[in-house]
């Protein structure tokens, strides 16, 4: 608790000096627009929204129920309900986070979904990238376009794998590297599959137990 605590100042007094310029230091909330600053103003420092809070910019803390910002936002953000309308970066933890840009950092909810490029780590009970990910994603069902690194979890689709798949279900269109689990299917590879069942498509094996391979 007082690593976070000290996290959470630190976060505060650097994108504070460094975003200060016409934003507000300060932003409390009760329900939108019943707020200060107001919904289309930035703030640079710490949020307080009680039950719904929404502005232009982000940077800094921002604690609440429901947090929203219609551009970018840059910092730590823990909520029931997180939303960001442009790109992330720092660390963003709740019950459902979106963001509809691009993410770099540490994304955590029981739903997270970035529509963008993600790098870093994504967590959570389902997890959704529309973009490329590189890092790592774990999940009880996960789903990315392209991942770059490790996908775990009970459930996992890429679009493209450039890295391992460790999970009950494996899926993807095209992998290059390994996949770990009961069932691995893809269309074509570059690499080794290792589970009870192994598929795939566009191979002169198309399916073998144990392991099975395409290079």
């Amino acid at each position: 608790m007082k690593k976070l605590l000290v996290l959470a100042f630190a976060v505060i007094g650097l994108v504070t000096f460094a975003f200060a310029g016409d934003s507000s230091p300060i932003g409390i909330a009760l329900l939108d627009p019943v707020q200060y600053p107001e919904n289309t103003c930035d703030v640079a420092g710490l949020r307080l929204n009680l039950l719904y809070g929404r502005v232009n910019n982000s940077y800094g803390l921002t604690l609440g129920i429901a947090n929203a910002a219609n551009g970018e936002e840059k910092g730590l953000t823990v909520g029931a309900v997180n939303y960001t309308g442009q790109d992330f970066t720092g660390f963003q933890w709740g019950y459902v986070d979106i963001v509809s840009g691009n993410f770099t950092g540490w994304q955590d909810g029981w739903f997270a979904y970035t529509k963008g490029d993600f790098k870093g780590l994504q967590a959570g009970l389902v997890a959704v990238i529309s973009g490329k990910c590189t890092g790592v994603q774990l999940d009880i069902i996960g789903v990315n376009d392209a991942l770059s690194g490790l996908h775990a979890g009970f459930v996992n689709y890429s679009g493209y794998l450039y890295g391992m798949h460790l999970g009950f279900l494996n899926m993807a269109e095209e992998f290059h590297g390994f996949q770990l689990g009961l069932v691995n299917f893809t269309q074509k590879a570059r690499g080794v599959q290792v589970g009870i069942i192994n598929i795939i498509t566009e191979s002169p094996l198309c399916f073998f137990p144990i392991i099975n391979a395409h290079f």
